[in-house]
């Protein structure tokens, strides 16, 4: 009996994803007035779904894959081309529609490998990795929706996701606020490999990403000084633990500076400096902590 109920146990599964996506789909056909900005005389160029090449660049970037993420917010998706000289490293794009009561509705998503920044001139991570990743290198482009990021070798959404019906709410969520008219997609900023940023930086994502991979730096190479004197990790490790807030509440709030970005980080990766070294030991955190600190620290720059 159990045998004759998997077909169509099976196949009131499929239906359900069919169904799912068909949903999404309504979404997807919804005619949107996008006006795309990059950063052109950086050799960064934002193209929409109306412009020439969006069609053909975003079928190359999914090689014939699904993603359902994609698939729901097409409309709203932009692809980000790098024609510089340089890999871009982090990037913030920012999404301005009509609100209620005349107001101008945003949505900012940010997206940064601190890792990838270049070391004395030189790339610390292995190429192939990062082509999964969020980096752009010279002549590459990804897939911008306003949820997340989709490079050739980056992973698509899952289906097991796909028919999560909160997610499928959440995207239809996103979908609607943003509507139908008078969308503006503008590049808001970019970092190259070298440090250097453009872009107008409405969103403050220079002080972010900087904070991020400095606290990041500043942490790991305490570690890396430490395991260079061969006693172990433990002292160093219960100096950073005596460091973090006695509540252990890490916030961030509107208004933050700097230091408050700083602080915040420097709080995450100690954190998880901890959890790591608690499951993988010295060794183990000791290469985490050569790896995401710097012989030679990247010098950040507005261009």
């Amino acid at each position: 009996m159990i045998r004759k109920l998997l077909p169509t146990v099976a196949g009131i599964s499929v239906l359900f994803l069919v169904i799912a996506v068909a949903l999404a789909s309504r979404v997807v056909h919804a005619q949107v007035s996008m006006t795309a900005t990059g950063l052109p005389d950086k050799g960064l160029i934002l193209i929409g779904p109306a412009n020439p090449g969006f069609e053909e660049k975003a079928a190359s970037v999914l090689n014939g894959r699904h993603d359902f993420t994609y698939e729901s917010l097409k409309p709203y998706s932009v692809i980000l081309q790098n024609n510089s000289h340089k890999a871009v490293v982090a990037y913030s794009v920012r999404w301005e529609y009509p609100a209620p009561k005349g107001q101008i509705g945003i949505w900012d998503q940010s997206f940064g490998q601190g890792s990838r920044l270049l070391d004395g001139g030189k790339r610390k991570t292995n190429p192939s990795d990062d082509k999964r990743g969020l980096t752009i290198d010279p002549g590459e482009w990804k897939l911008i929706t306003p949820k997340s990021y989709i490079g050739s070798e980056s992973k698509v959404t899952s289906e097991a996701l796909a028919a999560d019906q909160g997610y499928r709410t959440y995207l239809e969520s996103v979908a609607n606020r943003m509507g139908s008219s008078d969308l503006t997609v503008t590049l808001d900023g970019a970092f190259f490999e070298d440090g250097t940023f453009v872009g107008p930086d409405r969103v403050g994502y220079f002080d972010i990403f900087k904070a991020d991979v400095t606290a990041r730096h500043d942490l790991m190479a305490r570690v890396v000084a430490a395991g260079k004197t061969g006693q172990g990790l433990a002292q160093v490790a219960s100096e950073i633990e005596s460091s973090l807030p006695a509540s252990r509440k890490n916030e961030l709030h509107p208004g933050a500076t700097p230091s408050d970005y700083y602080e915040y980080y420097k709080n995450v990766y100690a954190t998880e400096f901890l959890g790591v070294r608690n499951k993988l030991g010295d060794q183990g955190a000791l290469g985490i902590a050569y790896f995401h600190s710097f012989e030679h620290p990247p010098v950040f720059k507005k261009d």
